[in-house]
């Protein structure tokens, strides 16, 4: 199963199950559950095709994937024949949200970026305000502060956050960790 869908977009992989191929009469089958009550998105049930006699092939055309919120989901494989169930895997997949269907405000980035710009303004007006203003409501979340000191560790957790989320999505895409320096030592 992918890591990341895109509701809209065509889902087309093949895989392979050795131990319980379609020529035995094995059906491949795929759920996918929210991990969010809203909005409201029951849960996607895929059944793959038969692909190269053994293996299978899942195929979701964008007319159906549109339909799909976007948000986390717990995703489960198995395979069934004849009364039958095995469990085969397990993991989680993100939907973003048809790029076409967003509005005005849509605002995609995760929790972390957004957690840390507020904290990191937060700071601001703190020391504008040289301590005197404790307390800031800030996107509908409330947060209050005894020192600047307590503010400047929450922006540098959210920070380390920003920097594993983007680690995750340079490593995803095959580039290196950018937490590490690489060093190449030559002999002159």
């Amino acid at each position: 199963m992918n890591d990341l869908i895109v509701a809209g977009d065509t889902l087309d992989f093949s895989t392979s199950v050795p131990d319980y191929p379609a020529t035995a009469g094995w059906t491949l089958k795929y759920q996918l559950v929210p991990q969010f009550s809203l909005p409201v998105q029951v849960p996607i049930t895929i059944t793959a095709a038969t692909y190269l006699t053994t293996d299978y092939r899942v195929s979701v055309g964008p007319a159906v994937s549109v339909a799909w919120a976007g948000g986390i989901y717990s995703w489960y494989s198995w395979v069934e024949k004849s009364g039958a169930r095995e469990t085969i895997g397990a993991g989680r997949v993100e939907i973003k949200p048809d790029p076409t269907a967003l509005a005005q405000g849509y605002d995609a980035r995760t929790l972390a970026e957004k957690a840390f710009e507020d904290a990191q303004t937060a700071l601001a007006n703190f020391q504008a305000t040289a301590g005197r203003v404790k307390s800031y409501s800030i996107a509908g979340r409330s947060m209050e502060f005894d020192t600047a000191g307590e503010l400047i560790v929450l922006v540098k957790y959210w920070e380390n956050e920003v920097r594993k989320v983007l680690a995750q999505k340079a490593i995803k895409a095959g580039r290196p960790d950018p937490r590490q320096i690489h060093v190449r030592m030559n002999n002159a």
